[in-house]
């Protein structure tokens, strides 16, 4: 049974990291070639542009274009492409919880517009002790865990 190499020891070896991938989803592996300080050679596709736009893109589904992007690299190794990696900050900017608040700040507001209204017009209550409201989300409860107060 084969061993798979270990990742680390493998991205530290290498020169340019390059990403043909055209279905990434976000790129954990991106941040993992900054953060070991690698130029990048990615397709221009997906989410690849936003999680490294210092990258060198290149037109998906083309190995020209690839091997292109990383003969540029190759070339000239003080161009843009090359340096902007060395740049840790850059990873920074995706860290766990600061993504996380980041979304919390973005999708709360909404939420709490429709949680309001939603008990404006009385589909939000309390449980009853009775039982007769027990299908009936709780405002209260809600604007706890958003951190806000609900009537």
């Amino acid at each position: 049974m084969s061993r798979a190499p270990n990742w680390r020891v493998s991205i530290t070896r290498c020169t340019v990291f390059c990403l043909p991938s055209v279905q990434e989803g976000f790129g954990i592996v991106l941040l993992e070639a900054m953060a070991a300080g690698k130029p990048i050679v990615a397709s221009r596709a997906a989410a690849i542009p936003e999680t490294a736009p210092h990258a060198i893109l290149v037109e998906p589904e083309s190995a020209e274009a690839l091997a292109a992007g990383i003969e540029s690299i190759d070339r000239s190794p003080e161009s843009p492409g090359s340096q902007s990696c060395r740049r840790p900050r850059l990873v920074e900017r995706f860290d766990a919880p600061l993504v996380a608040r980041m979304f919390l700040d973005a999708v709360t507001p909404p939420a709490l517009l429709i949680l309001q209204r939603d008990v404006e017009r009385g589909l939000l209550g309390r449980f009853g002790g009775d039982g007769r409201n027990r299908s009936r989300l709780d405002a209260g409860w809600l604007g706890e865990l958003l951190g806000t107060r609900l009537p």
